[in-house]
């Protein structure tokens, strides 16, 4: 390719239907585990048809999607022989071995899996700077509003991590897909902060959902495994997730689980900066009506 994919799609973005942005999003956050998808896999993925993946793929210059795969599949390894240098000294633990092999027996599989999440909550863990992640707490008990944005697997956990937060009385919505652009961004403000999760860095929706809350004055925080990434760059704050491989088994389940680890870390600040107010509001939602 003479240009990588996330260039082809950007160039075309403002050309796209809704549809085609949802799945050029899902795509640029997706970009490592796309090769090992299949048609229906990726049509689930991005909340659509397959015939509407079909036709995008042909938008963006391709005949068919196994055309498609086989390109973001070639620019993957070249970008990587690239990248070696810089992943030898950056922060990041890439789990190399994967886990899904045609040789490989159930138990193999499963253990393996289990050692590889596992691996990466403790890889999560050991990056987290606590003192920044005090600052994002503190910001985030004082604001007014927090907003949560993510597409993909990332909006399935903003998705989760909403529903804890309401839960301990703060007032807390999400965005997922273009959401924030019809509902979130005539309303957030200043007093507010807004927190995008995305594997990549690259997501549009997010990246324009982070910047236009920088714009009017609200802390801004990037949840993601590219520390280069246009979502950072826009952040006030950012929280590193480990890099993971490719293997189709493990990318999304490692991904989440990644940022899992970290909305789990901050609740749990959140309920030790006020235990007693939280846990408080915390028993009163839950508590069975009537009581």
């Amino acid at each position: 390719m003479e240009k990588n994919l996330a260039q082809v799609i950007y160039g075309k973005y403002a050309e796209f239907s809704k549809t085609e942005k949802r799945i050029a999003d899902y795509i640029l956050g997706n970009q490592q585990g796309i090769p090992y998808e299949t048609l229906a896999q990726c049509a689930h993925g991005c909340q659509t048809s397959e015939p509407s993946i079909m036709r995008f793929v042909k938008k963006i210059g391709y005949t068919s999607f196994v055309e498609f795969k086989r390109e973001v599949l070639k620019f993957d390894f070249q970008k990587k022989q690239k990248r070696l240098a810089e992943d030898e000294i950056n922060a990041f633990v890439n789990m190399e071995e994967a886990f899904v092999k045609k040789d490989a027996s159930f138990p193999e599989m499963a253990n393996t899996m289990v050692d590889q999440m596992s691996t990466m909550v403790q890889n999560v863990t050991q990056m987290l700077d606590l003192d920044k992640i005090w600052d994002i707490v503190q910001h985030m008990i004082h604001a007014k509003r927090i907003d949560l944005y993510g597409v993909g697997y990332s909006g399935n956990v903003v998705n989760e991590f909403m529903f804890r937060l309401v839960k301990l009385g703060l007032d807390c919505r999400v965005y997922r897909e273009d959401s924030w652009a019809q509902i979130g961004k005539p309303v957030i403000t200043k007093e507010d902060i807004a927190i995008g999760f995305s594997y990549s860095g690259e997501t549009i929706t997010t990246i324009d959902a982070i910047r236009y809350a920088a714009e009017v004055g609200a802390k801004t925080v990037a949840v993601t495994g590219n520390p280069e990434s246009q979502l950072v760059k826009k952040s006030d704050f950012a929280i590193f997730t480990p890099k993971v491989n490719s293997d189709l088994m493990n990318f999304s389940m490692a991904t989440c689980i990644g940022q899992m680890v970290i909305t789990d870390i901050l609740y749990l600040g959140i309920l030790s900066a006020d235990w007693d107010n939280f846990m408080s509001a915390w028993v009163k939602f839950t508590s069975p009506i009537g009581e």
